[in-house]
């Protein structure tokens, strides 16, 4: 059996077209572009996938502390106790 599922574009089974999640996947990218030091060069949301040209900032992600890799981090997740407390010093 073959998974059915559409990122974007008409889905021509069920007839439901998925193109407003093209605006979702290029702010989602971009979030990422923000938090973490990377630039995004081309992507291309196709119809069942993604194609992503990312170059990481290798400069940039090598001055960053430990603390400052967990509050970008926490940027994006919840994080748990342990990381909570390490940024706030208390480890």
């Amino acid at each position: 059996m073959v998974r059915r599922a559409f990122l974007c574009g008409d889905d021509s089974y069920s007839g439901k077209n998925y193109d407003h999640r093209r605006g979702w996947v290029e702010s989602l990218l971009f979030e990422l572009e923000a938090v973490f030091a990377i630039d995004v060069a081309a992507f291309a949301v196709m119809s069942n996938h993604l194609h992503v040209v990312l170059r990481v900032d290798i400069e940039t992600v090598n001055r960053w502390t430990d603390r400052e890799v967990l509050e970008q981090w926490h940027k994006l997740f919840k994080g748990d106790e342990l990381t909570h407390k390490f940024v706030k010093g208390e480890l």
